[in-house]
């Protein structure tokens, strides 16, 4: 053994399948969750022109399209939302 521990030893029975039980409205949630983030991160250097805000949004987006490539392969296999 590595002193690495299992998933399934961590995380009870109950916890596990929440973390994988699909559903719509969480989905649809982290979605407009992401789309939110983007907007802001767009709109704050817009409002308040600094090389600061402008390196906290590059930062942010960076990180949002990482956080939506993760959703497309979630969804190229249907792992998404509940139906296809």
């Amino acid at each position: 053994m590595t002193g690495v521990a299992r998933l399934d030893e961590l995380l009870s029975p109950e916890e596990l399948r929440a973390m994988v039980t699909r559903s719509d409205w969480r989905a649809a949630g982290v979605l407009l969750a992401n789309f939110a983030i983007i907007a802001a991160a767009l709109a704050v250097p817009a409002l308040w022109p600094n090389p600061l805000t402008a390196l906290a949004a590059v930062l942010i987006l960076a990180g949002r399209q990482l956080g939506l490539e993760v959703l497309v392969h979630d969804c190229a296999h249907s792992l998404l939302f509940r139906r296809k």
